[in-house]
Formats: C-alpha cells, sequence, structure tokens
C-alpha cells in the first residue's frame, strides 16, 4: 500500500476537524505517522504559502485550519441541496463532502 504524504494527512486532518488546529495537534499526528515532529511544521508552512492551510498565532501558539475556496464555476457545476431547516444546517466542509 502506497504512504500518504504527510503534506496530504495534515491537510486531511485539518479539514475534518473543520476549525482551528494547533501546532501540537499536527506534530502528534507526524510523529505517528513516522515523520519527525519538525517536518509538520515545516508541510504546515508550505501549505500556508500555498493557500490550502490558514494560520494565526494566539498566546503565543500557532494554530492552523483548513481554508475552503469556491470558485462561481464549481459552485454552478454541482448541485447541491441543503434544507433551510435550522437543524439541518451543513457548514462548507460538510456540504463539500456530499460531492
Amino acid at each position: 500500500m502506497e504512504k500518504i504524504s504527510l503534506s496530504k494527512r495534515i491537510e486531511n486532518y485539518c479539514f475534518k476537524q473543520n476549525g482551528w488546529v494547533h501546532s501540537g495537534t499536527l506534530e502528534r499526528l507526524a510523529l505517528e505517522a513516522g515523520y519527525k515532529s519538525s517536518n509538520a511544521g515545516r508541510r504546515c508552512r508550505e501549505m500556508q504559502n500555498d493557500g490550502i492551510l490558514e494560520r494565526k498565532l494566539e498566546k503565543g501558539s500557532v494554530l492552523y485550519r483548513y481554508v475552503v475556496k469556491l470558485d462561481n464555476e464549481n459552485l454552478h457545476s454541482k448541485e447541491v441541496r441543503c434544507s433551510p431547516k435550522p437543524d439541518n444546517h451543513k457548514t462548507i466542509p460538510q456540504v463539500l463532502a456530499l460531492w
């Protein structure tokens, strides 16, 4: 089986979290996958430069989150139906998972 790259692991994890993720959590993710923890920080910075992740500093800690990019072409090429009921609102990652 082909090993998933650390960048892809981090991207998938941040996407599933649907919010800010502490850099220490991503370093543990790297260690569990057999990578050095410093490699996680490097990959996160690269993905931030590529526009995949967003970065913020909060009380001396670095946090990352997945950046959802939607353009008009993609919005109109897929048919998405979400019920207008308040108990059935979906976040953007949940809607994208339906595609």
